[in-house]
C-alpha cells in the first residue's frame, strides 16, 4: 500500500519539478526519466536516495518528527525563511542564471536586516536567538 502511494506521489512531484532536475542533480534526472517511463514504484529508501524525500521515519514517529521540524523552523528568522522559499520557487521556475542572480539580490537584501546580526551575535555568545523578524528597510 505504501509503495503504491509513494509511486503515485513521486510521479506527481516529478511532473511539477522536472524542469529543475537537470540543474540540481544529474542522478535525479536519470531516475526521474526511469520512473516516468516505467511507472516504477519507489521504495522509501529509493525516494530518500534520489531526493524525493528528506527523511524516512517509522509511521509511529511521523507526527513527532513533523512537529519537531515545524518547531525548529518556527525558531528561525521568518524573514530568512521567506526569502529562502522565494529563492527556491524562483530556482524551480527560472533558468539557472536568472535564479542565481535573484538569489544574490535577496541575499544582499537579507544582509541589510537585523536578523543577520542577531544570528551572528547569538552564535558568538552561544545563546538562543531572538529574531525581530522584520524585513530590512529599503536602501
Amino acid at each position: 500500500m505504501h509503495r503504491n502511494k509513494l509511486s503515485w506521489m513521486s510521479i506527481k512531484w516529478l511532473r511539477r519539478h522536472s524542469n529543475v532536475s537537470s540543474q540540481t542533480s544529474p542522478n535525479i534526472s536519470c531516475d526521474a526519466s526511469w520512473m516516468l517511463l516505467t511507472a516504477a514504484r519507489v521504495t522509501a529508501a529509493d525516494a530518500l536516495r534520489i531526493g524525493l524525500v528528506q527523511q524516512v521515519v517509522p509511521a509511529a514517529e511521523l507526527m513527532d518528527v513533523a512537529m519537531t521540524t515545524a518547531q525548529d523552523m518556527c525558531a528561525l528568522s521568518q524573514v530568512s525563511l521567506q526569502m529562502i522559499k522565494q529563492v527556491l520557487r524562483h530556482h524551480r521556475d527560472l533558468a539557472l542564471k536568472e535564479s542565481l542572480d535573484h538569489g544574490a539580490v535577496l541575499s544582499r537584501l537579507l544582509n541589510l536586516g537585523d536578523d543577520v546580526d542577531e544570528g551572528i551575535a547569538a552564535f558568538r555568545e552561544k545563546r538562543d536567538t531572538n529574531f525581530g523578524n522584520r524585513w530590512p528597510d529599503a536602501p
